[in-house]
Formats: C-alpha cells, sequence, structure tokens
C-alpha cells in the first residue's frame, strides 16, 4: 500500500526484454539505502517488487500482465520514474490510500502554467467515468491528486508548482501515456452496487 506521495524520482539505467519478460534496472536515488530486496515499491504508481539491489539500482522484473496494463513496457534507458516505497506501519499517509495495481493508461491531452500553478488533463477512458468525481482522489503515475473537473473526454487536476518540480511531471508534455488508478473506495463501491442490481435484474448506469 502508498499513499502516493512521491518520494524520489529515478532513471532507467537498464532495460532487457527476453520473450515475454522484462526487467528494469533502475537508480533509486535516495530510497536505494532505505529498502531490500523483496520489498515493494511503487514505480510509476505501479507496485513493483524489488528483485535485486545494486548499491543505489533495484532491479524489477515486469510481467505480462504489467506490461500490458501500464506505461512501463514504454519506458526507455534515461526515462524518469517515480518512486514511493511501501508504506510501514505508523507512515504518515499525506495522499491517499494508493494500491499500486493500475486501472490502465490514459494519454496526457494537457500540461501547461496557468497563473503560477500546472494544469494537468488526461485523457478518460469509457470504462472510468463511474470512479471520475469532481475532488475525488487518482493517482497518475503514482501522483496523488484531487481531480478537479470531468468532461466526456477528459479528466483535469490542479498540480502545486512542488509537486510538479519534485516529480516526473516537469519530464512530461501531451501525447506521452501515464499510468491511471482510481480511488479503492470509488472502486469497491461502484461494484457491489453493479453487482447488488444484477442480483435484483436492475440495469445500474452510471456516468
Amino acid at each position: 500500500m502508498f499513499s502516493g506521495i512521491v518520494q524520489a524520482t529515478g532513471k532507467v539505467w537498464q532495460k532487457e526484454v527476453t520473450g515475454g519478460s522484462m526487467r528494469l534496472e533502475i537508480d533509486l536515488c535516495s530510497l536505494g539505502s532505505q529498502i531490500r530486496s523483496g520489498e515493494s515499491m511503487a514505480v510509476n504508481g505501479c507496485c513493483l517488487t524489488v528483485e535485486e539491489l545494486k548499491g543505489e539500482r533495484g532491479r524489477f522484473l515486469l510481467l505480462e500482465e504489467t506490461q500490458r496494463a501500464t506505461n512501463l513496457s514504454s519506458l526507455e534507458v534515461g526515462s524518469c520514474v517515480n518512486l514511493e516505497r511501501a508504506l510501514r506501519l505508523g507512515d504518515p499517509v499525506g495522499g491517499h490510500w494508493v494500491t499500486g495495481h493500475v486501472d490502465g493508461v490514459g494519454h496526457i491531452l494537457a500540461l501547461e502554467k496557468r497563473n503560477g500553478e500546472f494544469w494537468l488533463e488526461v485523457e478518460l477512458l469509457e470504462a472510468w467515468r463511474p470512479y471520475a468525481v469532481p475532488k475525488g482522489s487518482v493517482a497518475v503515475d503514482g501522483i496523488s491528486l484531487t481531480v478537479v473537473s470531468v468532461a466526456k473526454d477528459r479528466f483535469s487536476m490542479a498540480v502545486t508548482p512542488f509537486t510538479y518540480h519534485h516529480t516526473n511531471l516537469c519530464t512530461r508534455v501531451a501525447g506521452q501515456p501515464v499510468n491511471v488508478e482510481w480511488d479503492l473506495i470509488a472502486k469497491y463501491l461502484w461494484h457491489m452496487l453493479e453487482y447488488r442490481s444484477c442480483q435484483n435484474g436492475v440495469s445500474f448506469a452510471g456516468g
């Protein structure tokens, strides 16, 4: 479990593709001395296991499902990624509950500076519409953000200058893919209501 507060950014040091599997070696920067092999870490919001440590670099295995459902397969050597250690008992939850189980990939439609803050617009897939609620929480590349507005094809967020400059957002441009994970509670509630409506033979349509 994570909270969506990025603790460091690192760069992809090496990328290996063998058959259907992929391994990434990432510079963990200051987090390299705080984590052990076998522990979990969020990389661009995706929960991965640290297979091996080489100094301050960590190696991660990406299963085929992870490659399919996230933007990690599109990373290249030198790509900047957001990093967060798994929460430990007593750690502050500065953002919201983030599982690291990415719901899918959306593309940045706009990322621009407005009146001293940054405005981020991301593609909204049809399957995500029930979870996209103004003032609700969402993790974008592992960054805990608040949804400001929702339109038919996009959702928008305001980003503080601190968050922009201390995450990989400062390296991003429109058109690039980002990992999206919607609020866990919203997803559970939606699926519970959907299941109940199916049991009662009632169509439960959202949007």
